[in-house]
């Protein structure tokens, strides 16, 4: 009897903790999935400003490969420069996804199906922080000779911070007209181009895997 006892009572414990940790399970989901629809918003912002971004990269590119400097131009190369600098990156969120890596909780995580999607998801966005890391280091060099170029007298401030410069004086000149800095920041221009693509390609795919995540969570533990 002592000993049926003491099995029950091991019974009993061990289904109080299998129910926490299902509880605990669909806790970290549903923080999860709000994690998740957080970073396809963010993504969706952040994929169009790499699209203008590129669009502006790519008319500075063309511009300095067609045209000469003359004083008729150079507000338009200006123009471009402002256009082209805003900082492109995605912060995809990991309230939940650190405590799952960190704390032993994707052992809680019992579906293969859905313990695989978040470690796909996991991969991407990896693949997507280290573009972002060499997207950082080109745009900085890039932008160490846009200053050589480049003066400020001539941009036309505002007291908003995220726009900070809203035009450019029309007797813009720039700081040197030499031909070899005007080549060096056009390749700068077009390699940060380049890694600047291969991340909005990186972002759409982070952003499928995302949504096919959210699908799985939902169909699991039925979240809404």
């Amino acid at each position: 009897m002592l000993f049926l006892a003491v099995f029950c009572g091991f019974l009993a414990e061990y289904q109080l903790e299998h129910t926490i940790e299902h509880q605990r399970e669909v806790q970290y989901m549903q923080t999860l999935m709000e994690d998740l629809c957080n970073d396809t918003s963010e993504i969706d912002q952040t994929y169009e400003l790499g699209l203008t971004q590129k669009e502006a990269m790519d008319s500075v590119v063309s511009f300095l490969n067609t045209q000469s400097i003359s004083s008729s131009n150079v507000t338009k190369l200006y123009q471009l420069w402002v256009r082209s600098g805003r900082v492109v990156k995605v912060k995809f969120e990991d309230r939940t996804s650190s405590q799952l890596k960190n704390a032993g909780g994707m052992r809680m995580v019992r579906q293969k199906d859905v313990a695989d999607s978040i470690v796909r998801y996991w991969q991407i966005t990896e693949d997507c922080n280290d573009i972002t890391d060499r997207l950082e280091r080109m745009s900085d060099n890039r932008y160490n000779v846009a200053v050589r170029l480049f003066d400020n007298k001539y941009f036309i401030q505002s007291n908003v911070p995220i726009k900070p410069i809203i035009g450019v004086k029309e007797n813009a000149a720039l700081i040197s007209t030499d031909r070899t800095l005007l080549a060096e920041y056009s390749n700068r221009t077009y390699s940060v181009s380049v890694v600047l693509n291969n991340y909005l390609f990186s972002l759409a795919s982070a952003k499928r895997r995302a949504v096919s995540l959210i699908n799985v969570l939902k169909q699991h533990y039925d979240l809404k």
